[in-house]
């Protein structure tokens, strides 16, 4: 087996070990995920507004630049309106993000399903689990930790199997 294959599915084990782990340990305390999810929440408020607020001050440059200072400062007030938008949203919103993903994600899948070809019966079972999937953090969001913790979980155990199956087919 090529050395590079073998480093490969290594780090793929080791990643699914530590995703089956995590999974177990997050089904086990859901309050853990949320707290998780806060964490990350906060974090990408961050780096959203560091973003928003370098793009608004950039954008108001180039405009004061060529003696546009009103299109100037309308950047630099929809910058500002942006962040503090951000910042105004709690982490509830994010079962909404989630939800929506999923509902887009689902339809996606489904009208993709359309085309003809191979695995469209998987793509249309994977579009209609989704919209289920999305209409059952709507409906209940206290669920959207526990669903995260399953995900996690089976992500760990598919990338075991993958890598498992990769080294097998490698030694033949």
């Amino acid at each position: 087996m090529d050395d590079r294959v073998r480093a490969a599915t290594g780090q793929m084990i080791a990643t699914a070990v530590l995703g089956i782990i995590l999974g177990a340990l997050m089904l086990f305390y859901p309050g853990g995920t949320v707290a998780l999810m806060a964490s990350f929440f906060l974090l990408f408020k961050w780096l959203l507004s560091a973003f928003i607020l370098c793009w608004a001050v950039s954008e108001a440059a180039v405009y004061f630049r060529v003696r546009c200072a009103m299109t100037g400062i309308a950047c630099l007030l929809l910058g500002a309106l942006a962040v503090v938008l951000i910042w105004g949203l709690g982490v509830g919103i994010v079962w909404l993000v989630v939800s929506a993903f999923l509902l887009v994600s689902g339809a996606g899948g489904i009208i993709g399903s359309f085309r003809p070809g191979r695995g469209s019966f998987f793509l249309t079972l994977l579009g209609i689990i989704d919209i289920i999937v999305a209409i059952l953090v709507i409906t209940n969001p206290l669920i959207l930790p526990i669903l995260i913790a399953w995900y996690v979980l089976f992500w760990g155990i598919s990338r075991l199997m993958l890598a498992l199956e990769i080294r097998r087919l490698m030694s033949l």
